[in-house]
């Protein structure tokens, strides 16, 4: 193929079509038989005829471009084709996708080493933190770029072992144009933010969260939401309902289920700071666990999973490729049981002391007496296995711990007497009622006893004595109203009809 969509740019090869560009390989020369190998992103024609999304790609494609860093993908030009479409000049990752790796892996029967995972992604995570970082060249003042798309599709990982993030200007345009169509919305719930369904501003944390996701899928093989219906979707991630890390991989180390818990927090208090805290921690931990890992290691693996297309290309050496024995928490009923209850994530320190809580080898200063063994004939553990977690009180089997408990609970029946006396004379308010509002099309506003609260898809809590009014409001759309009874769940899928 030898179409040209802006003089220099020889395309030759379609690579991919997506939700909202066409990817081709191309090539740029010069004299002395100079040649350079990138790709272009040419906007789909649907997209390319909404005047806002165009200038919001315009300025984006221009902030992406001042993104320079060894993990992001670059963005090298910008233009128009000759139908006015779009396009960006961006770096060549020849290699596969994070998603293609894990869909591999699977593939194969195996699950991916927890070591390596750790090592692509803190590196992912310090490019979203140069990005995160950038300062405007002229003024100095922070441009807020946040990703607001992190997903296994657009972290790319090279045959040499570079890790990139890509595709910073298309998704934010996407987003801020409000041009998500509802196909491509299901695609991103999966990795929206709590803050995101609650339809509030979004921040960096949000590209912390969906690294988590991304970090939860490649471990568990698995996403941490249910995905049966957009409601059920939009509830689970506004409640942080998703099953623990470790029973899904009982072997995981502990640090790695403590950063996936951290990135998962519904509380932003208590989320993971930023993605350099998160680089950090994964850092420590594959530094903590065995022999470093290189670049040739990743390439080598790459290739395992995702073999060259050209003949010409040979894949690594088997001796590349590094061990695949991740350290395993030994007694996985104990980091079961040691879990945080769903949606419940770990306890956070200030960031400036926030990396040490992921060291593996890290045992708190007085350890809590060892559990006895489910079975008498069992040898009692000296020492917590490598990888599990430590530190977790257990005050029922201290001594003088069942005096405490009963005194608790004899205390907990005179408060529980003394609040039933009360409601006989003063009802009490029902409970929060959990709201759950899809539209179509996504992005209408919806508004709860008068007070709008978020576009949709939007989930939250709402209480109220009375009945709730619900209405789903949208330009050229009629209006959508109902009444719910208080204090009961109700999950609802609207679908707006043109005035």
């Amino acid at each position: 193929m030898t179409e040209r969509p802006a003089g220099k740019y020889e395309l030759l090869e379609k690579l991919a079509t997506g939700g909202m560009a066409e990817v081709f390989l191309a090539r740029v020369r010069g004299p002395a038989d100079f040649e350079r190998r990138l790709v272009i992103k040419r906007v789909l024609p649907s997209l390319a005829a909404e005047k806002e999304f165009t200038r919001l790609f315009e300025l984006e494609a221009r902030y992406a471009a001042l993104i320079e860093h060894p993990n992001v993908a670059q963005v090298y030009d910008f233009g128009h084709d000759g139908d006015g479409r779009p396009w960006l000049a961006m770096e060549y990752v020849d290699g596969a996708s994070v998603r293609d790796l894990l869909r591999a892996t699977l593939g194969r029967g195996e699950r991916a080493d927890a070591r390596l995972v750790a090592h692509v992604f803190a590196r992912a995570a310090e490019g979203l933190a140069a990005a995160h970082g950038l300062l405007d060249r002229q003024t100095r003042a922070p441009l807020h770029l946040v990703h607001r798309d992190v997903s296994p599709d657009n972290l790319l990982v090279s045959r040499v072992g570079a890790v990139k993030v890509s595709d910073f200007g298309i998704a934010r345009a996407m987003v801020m144009a409000g041009t998500t169509h509802p196909n491509q919305m299901r695609g991103k719930l999966r990795y929206l933010a709590p803050e995101q369904v609650r339809g509030e501003a979004p921040s960096l944390a949000v590209d912390v969260w969906a690294m988590g996701v991304c970090l939860f899928e490649a471990l568990a093989g698995q996403r941490p939401f249910p995905e049966d219906n957009e409601g059920h979707t939009v509830s689970a991630i506004a409640h942080g309902e998703r099953p623990a890390l470790v029973a899904l991989r009982p072997d995981c180390p502990a640090a790695l289920v403590a950063a996936v818990d951290a990135c998962l927090a519904v509380d932003l208090a208590r989320r993971m700071p930023d993605c350099h805290e998160l680089a950090v921690a994964l850092d420590r931990f594959v530094a903590a666990s065995g022999p470093p890992i290189t670049t040739s290691m990743v390439g080598a693996w790459v290739d395992r999973l995702v073999p060259p297309r050209s003949r010409s290309e040979a894949p690594k050496p088997e001796r590349w490729l590094p061990d695949l024995g991740t350290p395993a928490s030994q007694p996985s009923a104990a980091l079961v049981a040691a879990a945080p209850p769903l949606g419940d994530p770990v306890e956070l320190q200030p960031t400036s002391a926030f990396a040490t809580r992921f060291e593996p080898d890290r045992a708190p200063a007085t350890p809590p007496p060892a559990a006895p063994s489910p079975a008498a004939s069992a040898p009692a553990a000296s020492a917590p296995a490598e990888g599990a977690l430590t530190g977790v009180p257990d005050n029922a089997r201290a001594t003088g711990g069942w005096r405490r408990w009963v005194l608790v609970a004899a205390g907990l029946a005179l408060v529980a007497l003394g609040l039933g006396v009360v409601s006989e004379r003063f009802p009490a308010t029902p409970p929060p009622a959990r709201i759950v509002v899809t539209s179509t099309p996504s992005g209408a506003t919806v508004r709860l006893d008068g007070q709008d609260v978020g576009k949709t898809p939007w989930g939250g809590d709402w209480a109220s004595r009375a009945p709730i009014e619900v209405e789903v409001h949208a330009p050229g759309y009629a209006p959508w109203k109902t009444t719910l009874p208080p204090g009961e769940d109700a999950t609802l899928d609207v679908p707006l009809k043109r005035r």
